[in-house]
């Protein structure tokens, strides 16, 4: 069995985390008009159809239009995220405790360092078998860490991703989990098999499926 489990508003509250990250600007002057406008708008990303986040050059753009200290600015938002721990929501460990660490797989969006050093500073690696950025479609990455007959599991809390997977592997179990504090939430029908509010249902959908087996 593989569980392949999103980051994002599934393992880790990104929504607060956002919030306190923004702080950081706020506190050197920078409202969030300013903030929002320079978030992409660099020159790595011109003329790109996906646009990556790039801290150091969110920040240094800001400085190229506005009288901020750059440099300081930039070891604020290290030294914050080197402990990303307290976001990871509290059903999370319950959870992960629940299955065997060759049985989990972190599948997060995008690859890049910042969501990569957000995901090692949190702690939560060490209780998955493997954890996996990409800035491509989860189907491609999950085909091909599955074997034939395999029992799979995908909870992810964007319902294209979701539909995606459904789509391209249908012996994908498919759980769309929109927590209410989560920044991704649907209310109509889609593509997926199952739909949960928090860890403690996704756990009760498995394991009813696997006794069911």
């Amino acid at each position: 069995m593989k569980i392949f489990i999103d980051f994002d508003d599934v393992l880790f509250d990104t929504r607060e985390f956002v919030i306190d990250y923004k702080k950081i600007f706020k506190s050197y002057g920078i409202n969030e008009k300013i903030y929002d406008k320079y978030y992409y708008n660099y020159p790595a990303n011109k003329n790109k159809s996906f646009k990556k986040y790039n801290s150091k050059m969110h920040v240094r753009e800001i400085g190229k239009n506005f009288p901020i200290n750059a440099r300081k600015i930039e070891k604020n938002i290290t030294n914050f995220i080197k402990n990303t721990r307290k976001y990871i929501f509290k059903d999370v460990y319950k959870f992960v405790n629940r299955f065997s660490k060759k049985d989990l797989y972190i599948i997060s969006f995008p690859k890049i360092g910042f969501q990569e050093t957000k995901i090692k500073n949190s702690g939560i690696n060490k209780y998955f078998e493997k954890s996996i950025s990409t800035s491509g479609l989860k189907s491609k990455i999950i085909k091909n860490l599955i074997k034939k007959n395999e029992i799979v599991y995908f909870i992810d809390d964007r319902l294209e991703s979701v539909e995606n997977v459904k789509k391209k592997i249908p012996s994908v179990v498919t759980i769309l989990l929109g927590r209410k504090e989560g920044r991704h939430k649907y209310s109509g029908k889609g593509n997926f098999d199952f739909r949960a509010v928090n860890l403690r249902e996704v756990f009760k959908i498995i394991n009813k499926n696997l006794c069911a087996e």
